[in-house]
């Protein structure tokens, strides 16, 4: 009966809560922007790096895809949200 909106605050609200390491790893880090493909004349992946804030970090470089929409380019998917949503799937539900 919840709103999309609130079981989305709700689930970011339990990852914060119950898994504040995987919450750090996805701010606590400097992203670089490598390159773009065009995939037509509305959608695009991008080739980025990122490293963590934290010594002996190694960058990663990872891909994204995005979609053109009437309010701009939006993610549809990328790696890291392969890996939240499996941290989701993990958190405890009311």
């Amino acid at each position: 009966a919840l709103s999309s909106h609130d079981v989305f605050a709700g689930s970011m609200t339990s990852v914060i809560g119950d898994m504040p390491g995987l919450t750090h790893a996805l701010y606590d880090r400097d992203d670089e922007v490598i390159g773009s493909v065009a995939d037509g004349a509305d959608a695009a992946h991008a080739v980025y790096r990122t490293t963590a804030r934290i010594s002996g970090a190694v960058p990663e470089e990872k891909v994204m895809q995005l979609q053109r929409t009437d309010l701009g380019w939006r993610v549809v998917t990328s790696d890291e949200l392969g890996i939240l949503e499996a941290a989701l799937h993990g958190v405890g539900r009311q």
